[in-house]
């Protein structure tokens, strides 16, 4: 996170455009005061509130206009706000936050978990969610396993699930209660909201993006899931067989595609040998002279929901 103009900043993603960082506005910030904050999943939202005025660009990457702050700028001028090092959690620091941090560290033997979100800011105005975030390929898939075994995190009840669902305008049904219950990487911990996120790289790493991306439009289909290696991981993905898609002029039968989404409700939710439902973006992705189809998830009315 970085704080630039009276606003926290979200970098996100794994690659950005050269020179460039993917970073979405997320707290509005006065004094030592969080005033609001701020959901962005639509364009249109981002440019009615005007925090990215100037910085709102396309980006092929993407395939869409997105926020970028060029990298200078986050040299020069923004205070850069380090998960691994979050300044709230001293060690004499009584906050939930940061003893739900300090437990799955120790708990986990794993030090590369941080903290993020509000909690990050340490000023009032913070939320009582914790979000927490891994980073490392290895780290991820130890502390994955450890979740599973250990069930570090109290699943939600289903009435709590059930109003966590409809404070977030998802589509869902019976069976995707069920699956969300299961979870593993969201739960609840001292009695707070906790969410974990799994990133297969570090802090310090920065990679250029060297791929294109080009919208299609929107696709509904139904398919068997190939493979979910990528299932808890950020971005998450699922390599999907098509059995019926609404872009039968495009897509024969058998065709396989990966679903991907880098917002966490989309991690957890179907394995290998699932049929589902899809809704999201079609996007043609040209990456080192090769192309492929992918189904990007992001706005509310995606989803994915097992038949």
């Amino acid at each position: 996170m970085v704080k630039l103009g009276g606003v926290a900043w979200i970098i996100r993603g794994l690659a950005h455009p050269e020179g460039h960082v993917l970073a979405l506005p997320r707290y509005v910030v006065k004094g030592n005061s969080i005033v609001r904050k701020v959901k962005i999943p639509s364009l249109s939202e981002l440019e009615s509130i005007e925090l990215a005025r100037g910085l709102v660009k396309y980006a092929r990457c993407y395939g869409r206009l997105v926020p970028l702050i060029p990298r200078r700028e986050i040299d020069e001028r923004a205070e850069i706000l380090h998960p691994l090092f979050p300044r709230e959690c001293s060690d004499r620091s009584e906050s939930i936050a940061c003893m739900v941090l300090k437990e799955l560290r120790r708990e986990s033997g794993i030090e590369t978990i941080g903290l993020t979100g509000s909690n990050l800011l340490a000023m009032p105005g913070s939320h009582a969610d914790v979000d927490l975030v891994v980073y490392g390929r290895r780290e991820c898939t130890e502390l994955y396993e450890f979740l599973a075994e250990n069930r570090f995190l109290e699943p939600y009840s289903k009435s709590e699930l059930l109003q966590l669902l409809y404070s977030e305008a998802r589509f869902f049904d019976k069976r995707l209660l069920e699956v969300e219950q299961k979870k593993v990487l969201q739960g609840k911990r001292l009695g707070a909201r906790v969410y974990i996120r799994l990133v297969p790289s570090y802090p310090e790493e920065y990679r250029v993006c060297a791929c294109e991306v080009l919208k299609i439009g929107e696709i509904a289909l139904r398919g068997r899931v190939v493979s979910d290696d990528s299932r808890y991981v950020y971005p998450c993905g699922y390599d999907v067989e098509i059995e019926v898609s609404t872009e039968s002029r495009k897509l024969s039968e058998a065709t396989r595609l990966k679903v991907v989404s880098d917002r966490g409700r989309f991690c957890e939710l179907a394995r290998t040998g699932d049929r589902v439902l899809v809704r999201g973006e079609l996007e043609l992705v040209v990456s080192n002279n090769k192309t492929y189809l992918q189904v990007y998830l992001w706005r509310g009315s995606h989803h994915i929901l097992l038949v």
